[in-house]
């Protein structure tokens, strides 16, 4: 079953509901914007609901610019309870303190091997809990961490199940991203049907990133939405080749999943 990609600008107008669905993904931060009145910048964020559960996947770069998208879009920051960092850079956590700051109570924070001392300090100094992502399991029922992938820079992906689909979200996928789908896949035991974040392609040649949308297709990937770090030309080439099932990305981009 295909998402239904609605623009925040417009629902913000109407008034729509649309926590109908089980799962909703909002981009807080990317270099795109999708709404406007938001703001773009390199960096990455998602939030994901599902059932009356939320969590954070990765945190862009600014918290100011979090922040401001947050409050544009209609985000409440401080019932964000639950973060996901997809690997130690800072443009996928450098926005923390936004969500850290406005939480009215702990906000528990799973981060990669690798993350800066620092980073995880501050975490720690404005009440968060950092829990290191050794398991691939989250106390969130249907999210689920690919666990820990490669060894140069160690990242994790988010996989998201709701009954008739599983939806996988990458950070930017330094460990390969046809790499974190096959891992991805074999730990849900089933296809992968929508991918979408940083595919970390853009020193890729045409005819690779030809054989990634192939081996896309060959993992039963049915849509694809890349951004961030994929680069212009691999966007580019994904949009032509998944055409309708393409997922268009940028700031202010709501996906709903049922």
């Amino acid at each position: 079953m295909k998402a239904k990609i609605i623009s925040t600008a417009l629902a913000l107008a109407t008034g729509t509901l649309y926590l109908s669905a089980s799962v909703k993904l909002t981009i807080l931060y990317d270099n795109t914007i999708h709404t406007p009145g938001t703001r773009s910048d390199w960096g990455f964020s998602c939030l994901v609901e599902k059932e009356g559960y939320s969590l954070l996947f990765d945190a862009g770069t600014q918290p100011s610019i979090l922040a401001a998208n947050a409050k544009k879009l209609g985000v409440d920051l401080s019932a964000i309870r639950h973060v996901m960092i997809s690997h130690g850079h800072r443009d996928h956590f450098g926005g923390l303190q936004a969500v850290l700051r406005a939480a009215s109570e702990g906000v528990t924070v799973y981060v990669p091997p690798k993350m800066p001392q620092a980073a995880l300090q501050e975490i720690s100094a404005a009440g968060g809990k950092v829990v290191p992502a050794s398991s691939a399991v989250l106390p969130i029922p249907g999210m689920t961490s690919t666990g820990i992938l490669g060894d140069g820079i160690p990242e994790q992906g988010l996989i998201i199940r709701t009954g008739k689909q599983n939806i996988l979200i990458t950070g930017c996928a330094h460990p390969g991203i046809v790499t974190i789908v096959g891992s991805a896949r074999e730990l849900v035991g089933g296809s992968i049907d929508v991918v979408v974040g940083g595919f970390h392609l853009s020193g890729h040649s045409a005819q690779a990133i030809t054989g990634i949308i192939q081996d896309f297709r060959n993992l039963g990937v049915r849509r694809a939405g890349p951004t961030h770090c994929t680069g212009e030309k691999a966007i580019k080439a994904f949009r032509e080749s998944y055409a309708n099932d393409f997922v268009e990305m940028g700031v202010g981009q709501v996906l709903e999943f049922e």
